[in-house]
């Protein structure tokens, strides 16, 4: 079962085996936890270079992909990460920006394969 903890987070106690990731343009990429080897959660750097920038960024990195998500509130997401009960993540439309409250809001998001050098 899952639940709703704002725009952007879903919550599973069941501790899902894979990560959604629901892009803007209706792609959905489903990671695998196991896949998961690190993250970090910090202050967005192009904050401070453009005034209407998300404030923070998370960095994903999984085995073949790595995962970017900017947004607002985003170290609510950490402790999910941390018991593997993060179930899925969705891109907000800015507009709704302020009925996130401190919510996790993410506004944008990448997804690359990690490139084998």
């Amino acid at each position: 079962m899952r639940e709703k903890l704002s725009l952007s987070i879903y919550r599973s106690e069941q501790n899902p085996l894979a990560m959604e990731f629901h892009c803007r343009d209706g792609r959905v990429f489903g990671l695998p936890y196991n896949h998961l080897l690190s993250f970090l959660h910090e202050a967005n750097p192009d904050a401070e270079l453009q005034p209407n920038a998300p404030a923070e960024r998370i960095l994903l990195s999984f085995a073949t992909h790595e995962v970017v998500l900017l947004g607002w509130s985003l170290k609510g997401i950490v402790p999910l990460l941390c018991v593997g009960q993060l179930a899925s993540v969705h891109v907000a439309d800015i507009r709704y920006l302020a009925t996130a409250e401190n919510a996790p809001f993410v506004r944008d998001m990448s997804i690359h394969p990690v490139s084998s050098k």
